[in-house]
């Protein structure tokens, strides 16, 4: 493995990291106008996990913005998979929470063990 390939994995495992673990203790209420899933998401640890990244082939995944506390974050996901980055910035404001800025360079989309990874 190449010195830039170590790097851009570290990089992706970092922010993987940090988008699980920007949120606080404090609950939010619903923010109302969300449809029915969306009406579960009370946090930005229920909206995380609620993002499907499920695939059977590489055709099945697709590069969608999740959004982080700083604005945008691209990541592949499943094709169908519901994003919502107006949600995410409602609950990092009522969270008080924050992120680390910048993200990832992903060109590409690849199933990997069943799980759509940025290349």
């Amino acid at each position: 493995m190449t010195p830039k390939e170590v790097f851009t994995y570290a990089l992706i495992l970092l922010a993987a990291i940090l988008l699980l673990g920007c949120t606080t203790t404090e609950k939010t209420k619903n923010l109302g106008g969300e449809d029915k899933k969306e009406e579960a998401t009370k946090s930005l640890n229920d909206y995380y996990s609620s993002i499907d990244y499920s695939c059977k082939a590489s055709s099945d995944c697709e590069i969608k913005n999740v959004a982080n506390c700083c604005g945008q974050y691209p990541q592949c996901v499943n094709k169908n998979a519901k994003t919502n980055p107006e949600l995410v910035k409602a609950l990092c404001e009522k969270e008080g929470a924050a992120s680390y800025c910048g993200f990832p360079s992903i060109s590409s989309c690849e199933c990997v063990n069943n799980r759509c990874e940025g290349r």
